[in-house]
């Protein structure tokens, strides 16, 4: 347990500001690695 924010009955509750502040970070993070993976899938097709 603990990948999902709240998941975990032990860890404390973020607040929904905190949740939404951790699930905007995480997406910048994931966009930033999806666009390092799309711009080598293109230098490969070269």
């Amino acid at each position: 347990m603990g990948a999902v924010p709240g998941a975990d009955p032990y860890a404390p509750q973020m607040t929904r500001e905190q949740e939404l502040d951790f699930l905007r970070n995480q997406a910048g993070a994931l966009e930033s690695e999806l666009d390092v993976i799309m711009k080598r899938l293109e230098e490969l097709r070269k």
